[in-house]
């Protein structure tokens, strides 16, 4: 039985134990809601890969410099060194600039 990703929620807000005596299966429900996460950051990633280029500073929690694009991840340099992230991963704040026309 598949659930909905609401439903997924609910269930897996009831936790382990309470979840697998009421009937329910909460490790399918945890796969549905990691599914549903990864989907989500990947179609953010596609949307914001035309917007992202080489040079840029964003942030992935920590600022860093955009040096490479590989897919849908992105090799930044930071102060100390270099880290991958993926392009979905990377806050709002990268790419309000180009919003506000600047």
């Amino acid at each position: 039985m598949a659930y909905t990703i609401e439903q997924a929620r609910k269930i897996y807000a009831m936790g382990l134990v309470p979840a697998h005596n009421a009937g329910f299966d909460p490790w399918l429900a945890l796969e549905t809601i990691q599914n549903a996460a990864q989907a989500e950051r990947d179609a953010k990633a596609e949307e914001r890969k035309t917007r992202l280029t080489v040079g840029m500073v964003v942030s992935d929690g920590r600022l860093g410099k955009v040096i490479s694009i590989d897919g849908n991840r992105v090799m930044l340099q930071s102060y100390l060194a270099k880290r991958s992230a993926h392009i979905g991963d990377l806050t709002d704040w990268s790419f309000r600039a180009e919003k506000a026309g600047a």
